[in-house]
């Protein structure tokens, strides 16, 4: 996961392209709509759709979900669909 001491260099709200950044640019804009931002805190800032730093560090940590990515790598691992373990690291059977 990232560093920690470099969290203070990104805004406490971001728009969905800092976002992506954010998550080490491991999802397209189409995926992250569609995958990332349903979990996230998302407001309206003078008609924008940001999403708040603390609802993306903790989809990362923790999602609610067994099968959800907790890192950038995981879930870049996720969308290229070679990652074939399950949430408790065992193989997945094909």
């Amino acid at each position: 996961m990232r560093d920690k001491r470099l969290r203070y260099e990104w805004p406490t709200v971001m728009q969905a392209t800092t976002a992506r950044a954010y998550l080490d640019d491991v999802v397209s804009a189409a995926q992250f709509e569609h995958l990332v931002a349903p979990h996230l805190d998302g407001r309206k800032i003078a008609g924008t759709l940001v999403f708040t730093r603390r609802s993306i560090d903790e989809w990362l940590e923790h999602d609610g979900r067994a099968s959800a990515p907790t890192t950038p790598e995981q879930l870049a691992r996720l969308l290229d669909n070679d990652d074939n373990t399950d949430s408790k690291g065992q193989e997945l059977q094909k």
